[in-house]
């Protein structure tokens, strides 16, 4: 999405999703949390104490929601989202692995409907 917005609309538009994005993320995140981005157009939530399923894809819906209402009629078009790669980790579970499943997750997401969001 993000690469046809710089091609369309050229990279300063692109650059602001990206910065209004990080915006909506660190303000939908709690203290204890983290949000970074990674690389272009990939961040990282990282949820501490947080094991219901049904509350992280709530918020990921309220940040979709909050980048087509911020960007309607600025992208008419191409409205911004977000697909998302879930993973719940465990006591044993490293960050590693807990990224490297997240990261899997993200990749089916991906290859579904724009922001979508998939559980590993």
């Amino acid at each position: 999405m993000f690469k046809l917005i710089n091609d369309k609309y050229g990279h300063q538009a692109g650059d602001e999703v990206l910065q209004t994005l990080a915006g909506f993320l660190h303000n939908n995140v709690r203290h204890q949390d983290i949000a970074a981005r990674l690389g272009g157009d990939e961040f990282m939530v990282y949820l501490t104490d947080f094991d219901v399923r049904e509350q992280a894809v709530e918020k990921i819906e309220h940040i979709n929601k909050l980048l087509a209402e911020h960007f309607a009629a600025q992208f008419a078009d191409l409205i911004p989202s977000i697909s998302t790669g879930l993973a719940g980790g465990t006591v044993n579970e490293d960050f590693k692995q807990l990224f490297k499943r997240a990261d899997l997750a993200l990749y089916k997401a991906k290859k579904q409907k724009r922001g979508s969001c998939c559980w590993d």
